[in-house]
């Protein structure tokens, strides 16, 4: 009977060292991740986690886009919010050159993508490829701020008194 507690208790321990999550930065860069054929997780390449993970102290934006080769479509679940489909991919042909840069896949139409508001707080993003042409892929999220609509006021605010002490040195000199 030992060895098989023994066995249990290793098992919930290797479960226990992937229970972690990818941190992920919340400053717009893009982070990379994987996935093995259609039904399959979404991981990050190096800790294989499956989980994303990002605290944010005001809205934000998460943006989710295929790469590579276009086809490939996720579910996408984000906790609190629930579960939602990227756009539907427009599939290219295996001929056709695979895209890499993310600012790039985020602006061409062939490639399925997803963005969700959200509010100030902790938040863990999971996936699956609910379609995949060629059995595998990666993609690419990213987390940004968005400026609260204080700050857009204060800018107004202060290049309008920039426009105006401007304005009124350029009447003086006349």
């Amino acid at each position: 009977m030992k060895p098989v507690r023994a066995l249990i208790a290793a098992s919930l321990a290797a479960l226990a060292l992937n229970a972690h999550a990818v941190d992920v930065p919340t400053d717009g860069s893009w982070v990379e991740f994987d996935f093995d054929a259609q039904g399959s997780s979404l991981y990050d390449l190096f800790s294989n986690d499956t989980a994303f993970t990002f605290t944010i102290s005001q809205s934000s934006v998460l943006r989710i886009v295929d790469a590579g080769f276009s086809g490939d479509r996720f579910s996408i679940t984000v906790s609190s919010l629930g579960t939602a489909l990227t756009s539907a991919p427009i599939a290219q042909d295996i001929s056709e050159d695979p895209v890499f840069d993310a600012a790039t896949l985020w602006s061409d139409s062939r490639f399925s993508k997803g963005s969700w508001a959200l509010g100030a707080g902790t938040y863990t993003v999971t996936g699956v490829a609910a379609a995949s042409p060629f059995e595998g892929g990666f993609g690419y999220l990213s987390v940004t701020a968005v400026p609260e609509p204080e700050s857009f006021a204060m800018l107004l605010a202060g290049l309008g008194l920039v426009g105006a002490i401007a304005r009124r040195r350029t009447v003086r000199q006349a």
